[in-house]
């Protein structure tokens, strides 16, 4: 046990890689390259080499906020928003005189927490945010105490946390994940089944799965539902984003999925894709840095899996989160009553 020893500053863009580098999951930063010749990346580091959170302050006419991140590892503590008074209070040391930012609905309060403010409303999921100077002054800078303890979590690309999982086919099918390198054409239902779990009983760090409507066969089987449950609470850095097109189904279905994301919320959870961000695909597993399966025709149960493809899953993990930053939480899915 030891305390958190934040360091709250601006770097440069070679600072903020060599942070972010180390994490296994990097943090965003802004998609286009002309806008890094002016941005800044605000941080949290802990001992000035564990990233903690970032927020990128975007030059322009007005500035922007972009990218507002926190390490899964200390979310839920406040410090995202300390970290955006921070920057606020910098800011205005600077004269600037406004801020703006884009938020989907569910994240509009936690805004609205450190000073912003509604401007409009871009579609219907989604608010164009400002701070303003001297109208909305910023809440005042208040950093976290040093005397709380905290656990110190390894980065997830290091060998030494635990536990791990083992490296060893499901039910006796012979692909190791981070080995076996060659696609593999899966035919029936009960094959799927072996090849996922094989999967996810082999991850250690993130499983991502997009399914249109997280067909019940395959993603609420007994056998997929509790191995992903085992996978979540592994250790410190598991965690499972689930992205769905349609809920309504879902819930009439009472999906086994929903009902282990309402038991373990920060660890595994479910977005609805927005629409104008669509993925295109069947039903897409992502798992860790290294395996995928996909399933291609669902009628007949047809899929392709590989257990070692990391060029593959680095392209698509990059179509996923761009889709999940423009996801929300289905509302009828908060709703639901497990």
């Amino acid at each position: 046990m030891t305390t958190l020893m934040e360091a709250f500053k601006a770097v440069s863009l070679e600072q903020w890689q060599a942070v972010a580098e180390a994490l296994a999951e990097p943090p965003p930063a802004p998609d286009d390259v002309h806008q890094l010749d002016s941005a800044v990346p605000y941080v949290i580091v802990k001992g000035d080499d564990l990233l903690v959170a970032s927020v990128w302050l975007l030059a322009g006419d007005p500035h922007r906020i972009d990218h507002v991140w926190v390490n899964p590892s200390y979310r839920h503590q406040g410090l995202g928003q300390q970290l955006l008074k921070f920057v606020i209070d910098k800011v205005a040391d600077q004269a600037i005189t406004q801020l703006h930012c884009q938020a989907d609905g569910n994240w509009v309060s936690w805004f609205e927490a450190v000073g912003f403010q509604r401007l409009s409303q871009l579609d219907s999921g989604t608010w164009q945010l400002c701070w303003q100077q001297g109208q909305w002054p910023p809440m005042p800078y208040m950093p976290p105490s040093h005397t709380e303890p905290f656990t110190i979590l390894k980065a997830p690309d290091k060998p030494d946390y635990e536990p791990r999982a083992g490296k060893t086919g499901a039910n006796g099918h012979p692909f190791i994940l981070g080995e076996h390198n060659e696609p593999v054409h899966v035919t029936g239902h009960d094959a799927i089944i072996n090849h996922l779990v094989s999967l996810i009983n082999q991850a250690d760090e993130h499983i991502r799965v997009f399914s249109p409507d997280l067909d019940i066969s395959v993603f609420g089987h007994s056998i997929v539902v509790a191995s992903l449950s085992t996978f979540a609470r592994r250790n410190p850095v598991s965690r499972v984003d689930i992205l769905v097109a349609d809920t309504q189904p879902l819930v009439h279905q009472f999906h086994p999925l929903f009902a282990l994301q309402q038991r373990i919320p920060s660890l595994v959870a479910v977005h609805l894709v927005h629409p104008h961000y669509p993925l295109d695909s069947l039903g897409t597993v992502l798992v860790d840095r290294l395996g995928w399966l996909e399933i291609m025709d669902r009628d007949r149960y047809e899929a392709v899996a590989n257990f070692n493809d990391p060029g593959y899953v680095k392209q698509h993990n990059e179509l996923f989160r761009s889709a999940w930053e423009k996801s929300t939480i289905p509302p009828d899915f908060r709703n639901l009553a497990i």
